[in-house]
C-alpha cells in the first residue's frame, strides 16, 4: 500500500500563515471602521453648526411675518356697503358727504330701518324708521343742547319727548300734529315742579307749579298770555284766590286785603 508523502516543512509554513491571518483580522477590521466614525462625527458637528447659523441669521423672521399678518388684517375705507345674496344694498358703515359717521340698516326695498349717526354737536343719535320711511323713535340728541327720547307719528311729526336740557333739568313734553307743545311737565331751576298746558297759539293756558318759596299755585291765563285767575297757598297759610285784570291789576281776591291784614296781625 502506497503511503502519501507529506512535506513537513511546507505544512508547517501554511499553518503559520493561517494563524497570522486570523490574529491580524480584528486589527484590520478596526482600522477599516475608523474613517466612517470620523465622517459621522464631522456630519454631526456640521449639522449643529448649520442649525445655529440659521437660527442666528433668521431669528427676526417670525416677528416680521407676524407684523405682516397684523397689517393685512386691517382694512381702511371711507365707507363699507353690505349687500344680500342677490346683490341688493342692505346697510352701510362709513363717513357721509357732510362728514358725519353713520351706520345704517335698510330693508329689501332700500327703505331705512335704523340709522346710528352724529347729530347736533356730533352727539350720537339712534333713529328707528317706520314703514313710511319716517323716523318713529329717536334716541340721543333731539336738538341743540337737549338729549333724550322722542316718539313720532307716521307723518314724521314729533308727538312726545322725554329729555334733559342744558340746565340738566328733566322734561316730559307732548306735542300736537303741528309740532306745538301742548303739555309740558318739568323740573324748573331749583328743582321746582311745573305742569304747563298751552294753547294752539303756543300761549300758556293753565299752569300748576311750586314756587321757590314753596307756594303752591294754580293759574289760568288770558288771551294776553298773563294769569287771569290764581289759586295759591303759601306754606303755613290759608289758601287765597284772586282775579287779575288785563293790565295785570288785582280785581278781586279772597281773603280781601283787609282780611289778610287782620289775619297777619293775630
Amino acid at each position: 500500500m502506497n503511503k502519501i508523502q507529506i512535506d513537513q516543512p511546507f505544512l508547517e509554513e501554511r499553518i503559520a500563515i493561517k494563524e497570522s491571518t486570523f490574529d491580524s483580522a480584528p486589527v484590520a477590521a478596526s482600522k477599516g471602521r475608523t474613517p466612517y466614525l470620523w465622517i459621522f462625527l464631522l456630519s454631526l458637528i456640521a449639522g449643529w453648526v448649520g442649525g445655529m447659523v440659521s437660527i442666528w441669521v433668521f431669528r427676526e423672521e417670525p416677528m416680521v411675518i407676524e407684523k405682516v399678518v397684523e397689517r393685512s388684517a386691517r382694512t381702511q375705507a371711507e365707507k363699507f356697503f353690505v349687500v344680500d345674496k342677490d346683490g341688493n344694498y342692505r346697510g352701510s358703515l362709513g363717513v357721509e358727504e357732510d362728514g358725519r359717521l353713520a351706520f345704517a340698516f335698510v330693508d329689501s326695498e332700500g327703505n331705512p330701518l335704523m340709522v346710528l349717526d352724529q347729530a347736533f354737536s356730533e352727539a350720537p343719535t339712534l333713529k328707528l324708521y317706520g314703514p313710511n320711511t319716517q323716523p318713529v323713535v329717536v334716541l340721543g340728541a333731539l336738538e341743540s343742547g337737549v338729549s333724550g327720547l322722542a316718539l313720532y307719528d307716521q307723518q314724521g311729526n314729533r308727538r312726545m319727548a322725554l329729555g334733559i336740557g342744558e340746565t340738566s333739568q328733566p322734561r316730559l313734553e307732548f306735542l300736537d300734529d303741528n309740532g306745538t307743545s301742548r303739555m309740558r311737565l318739568e323740573l324748573a331751576e331749583g328743582d321746582r315742579p311745573s305742569l304747563l298746558f298751552s294753547r294752539d297759539d303756543k300761549k300758556a293756558a293753565i299752569k300748576l307749579n311750586v314756587s321757590e318759596e314753596g307756594t303752591r299755585g294754580l293759574f289760568f291765563y288770558g288771551d294776553n298770555g298773563l294769569p287771569s285767575v290764581g289759586l295759591m297757598q303759601a306754606s303755613g297759610e290759608d289758601p287765597a284766590m284772586g282775579f287779575i285784570g288785563s293790565k295785570n291789576n288785582l280785581i278781586w281776591s279772597t281773603p280781601s286785603k283787609e282780611e289778610a291784614r287782620q289775619n297777619s296781625s293775630h
